[in-house]
């Protein structure tokens, strides 16, 4: 996996060069899902086991209705209800400021629990809405383990996007942007 040294300012998940990543076909929207099945595999030590079959089924019943091409994919709503099917809390992050985006995106990577993010791609063209789960940062670049294949990026290596093109207000062709709603969530598994 490639993964560059960090620059000042950078916190990153342990173990963030050998995260889970799982890539969705161009075509199917399931980007949510799979999210939350990188998210569990990486609290596989905690967990006591990596995602079962079963769980995986009703992530994927609950996030998208079992339609990996269903139009819209996953909601905000049914991410959240995914990740507690599968055992997992999380907590919802928004940054108004560059400042305040910086600060409420690291401080969860400093307690060891991923990202996930909402943000728009580019695909044919266009924004579509998009999760990933974002493993590290420093002061220049965002880390994220990307569920979509991009051509630029290789299959199972972190995708880096710069903060500036991140946190633009407004999607410009070919950009990774957060976007106006500033979506997140940090994630967090806590035994019961």
């Amino acid at each position: 996996m490639t993964f560059r040294k960090l620059t000042s300012g950078s916190v990153s998940l342990p173990g963030a060069d050998s995260f889970p990543i799982y890539k969705q076909l161009p075509t199917d929207n399931s980007c949510g899902p799979r999210c939350i099945l990188m998210v569990a595999d990486y609290f596989e030590m905690e967990r006591g086991r990596k995602l079962y079959a079963h769980e995986w089924s009703r992530v994927l019943e609950v996030t998208m209705k079992n339609d990996l091409t269903r139009d819209g994919g996953t909601s905000w709503e049914d991410m959240v209800r995914g990740l507690s099917a599968v055992g997992l809390n999380c907590k919802h992050i928004r940054g108004a400021t560059p400042e305040s985006s910086r600060r409420a995106l690291s401080r969860p990577l400093e307690r060891n629990h991923p990202v996930i993010v909402n943000c728009k791609i580019p695909y044919r063209g266009k924004p579509v809405r998009h999760y990933a789960v974002l493993v590290a940062m420093d002061d220049e670049l965002l880390h994220f383990a990307d569920p979509f294949p991009h051509k630029d990026t290789p299959a199972h290596s972190l995708r880096p996007v710069p903060w500036s093109e991140f946190q633009a207000g407004r999607w410009s062709k070919g950009a990774t942007v957060w976007g106006r709603e500033r979506w997140a969530v940090e994630v967090a598994y806590i035994a019961k």
